[in-house]
C-alpha cells in the first residue's frame, strides 16, 4: 500500500509539473508573440532552472535571442534542444536563423533548406528565401516563397510573403507581376513601411525609375523615421537624379541610424567617388568592407577599392552581383 501510495503522489507532482511548465511555455510563447523578447527569454531562464525543465523552453529562448541578435546565445540553445530532441524543426530553424544573423551563410542554407524540404514552415522558407535572393537566384527563391504561401494566413505573414514574391519578381524582369504582388502587400497591410522600401528599390530604382523609387522612400520614412534602409535607398535615388546634397543627408541619417549599415558606406563611397573625392571614397569603401559588405552583396567594393584606390586584386573573390546591387530592404 506504501509504495502505491508514494507511487500516486510521484505521479501526482509529476502532472502537475508539467502542467506548470505548459503554462510557462503559454506564457513564453504570448510574449515572443507580442514582440517582447527579453521578458520572454527571462521566463525560459526561470522554466530552465527547474529540474526537468523541457528542452522547448532552449527553442524558445532561442527565438529571443535570435529577435533581439545575440545569435551566439541562440545558437548554444538551440544545439541544446537538438541534443535533447534530434532532428526538432523549430530547433533547426532557431540554429538556421542565428547562423544567418553571424554571416554563416552556407550553415544557414543547409540547415533551413533540410526544414523547407520536408514540408514549408514560415521562418524557414522566408529566411531561406532571403539568402537565396542574396545568392541573385531569385528563381529558386521563388519556388520557396510559392511553397510556403498557401499555407499561411496571418495577415503579416501573407504580406511580407507576397513583398519578397515581388522582389523575386522584380529580379526576374516580370515588372508587371511584380507590381501586382507589391501591391498586394500593400493592400493588406498599408503601413508597413518594408513594403514601400522594397517596392521602391526593386520595382524603381533598379531600373533607374529613382522619381517614382523616391516616392516609396518619402512614405517609408514617414512611417519609420529610424529606417536607416530607407534613408540609404532615398539618398542613392536623390543623388542619380541630382540631388546630390539631398542624397548625401539621407545616407548619413542611414549610418547614424545604422552604424553597420555596410550598404550607406558603399553608396557614401560611390556619391564621392562621382565628386571626385577619391580618398574620402575610399575611406569609405574600407568602412564597407570591415562591415561584411562582401558576404552580404558581393565583390563590388573591392573591385571599386582595386580600381581606384590601388588596392592589389583579390586571390578570389565570390561572384560579381548585377551593378547597384540590392540591399537588403529589410530592418
Amino acid at each position: 500500500m506504501v509504495r502505491w501510495s508514494t507511487l500516486l503522489v510521484a505521479l501526482f507532482l509529476h502532472g502537475v509539473a508539467w502542467g506548470q511548465f505548459e503554462k510557462k511555455e503559454l506564457r513564453v510563447r504570448t510574449l515572443l508573440d507580442k514582440g517582447r523578447p527579453y521578458k520572454a527569454a527571462t521566463y525560459c531562464e526561470r522554466a530552465l532552472s527547474i529540474p526537468g525543465a523541457p528542452a522547448v523552453f532552449h527553442v524558445l529562448r532561442a527565438t529571443a535571442y535570435n529577435d533581439i541578435a545575440k545569435y551566439p546565445k541562440a545558437v548554444i540553445d538551440a544545439r541544446a534542444a537538438l541534443v535533447k530532441m534530434p532532428g526538432d524543426r523549430a530547433a533547426l530553424v532557431q540554429l538556421g536563423i542565428a547562423e544567418l544573423g553571424m554571416d554563416h551563410v552556407d550553415s544557414a542554407y543547409a540547415l533551413l533548406r533540410s526544414v523547407v524540404d520536408v514540408g514549408p514552415d514560415e521562418q524557414a522558407n522566408m529566411f531561406l528565401a532571403g539568402i537565396l535572393l542574396r545568392r541573385n537566384d531569385p528563381a529558386a527563391a521563388l519556388e520557396v516563397l510559392d511553397q510556403l504561401l498557401p499555407v499561411v494566413s496571418r495577415p503579416a505573414a501573407v504580406s511580407k510573403v507576397e513583398r519578397t514574391r515581388g522582389e523575386a519578381m522584380a529580379l526576374l524582369g516580370d515588372t508587371l507581376e511584380a507590381h501586382k504582388a507589391f501591391d498586394r502587400a500593400i493592400s493588406i497591410l498599408p503601413k508597413d513601411p518594408v513594403a514601400y522600401n522594397s517596392r521602391g528599390w526593386y520595382l524603381y530604382a533598379l531600373q533607374g525609375m529613382h522619381e517614382q523609387a523616391i516616392r516609396d522612400y518619402d512614405r517609408a520614412i514617414k512611417l519609420d523615421l529610424n529606417y536607416s534602409f530607407a534613408f540609404n535607398n532615398r539618398g542613392w535615388s536623390r543623388h542619380r537624379v541630382g540631388q546630390t546634397e539631398k542624397g548625401l543627408k539621407d545616407i548619413r541619417n542611414a549610418i547614424n541610424r545604422s552604424p553597420n549599415n555596410a550598404y550607406a558606406y558603399r553608396n557614401l563611397g560611390m556619391v564621392q567617388l562621382d565628386l571626385g573625392q577619391a580618398d574620402l571614397a575610399c575611406q569609405q569603401f574600407r568602412t564597407a568592407l570591415e562591415k561584411g559588405f562582401t558576404l552580404r552583396y558581393g565583390d563590388e567594393v573591392e573591385r571599386a577599392l582595386v580600381q581606384h584606390c590601388g588596392y592589389p586584386a583579390p586571390r578570389s573573390a565570390p561572384p560579381a552581383q548585377p551593378p547597384g546591387a540590392p540591399p537588403s530592404p529589410r530592418p
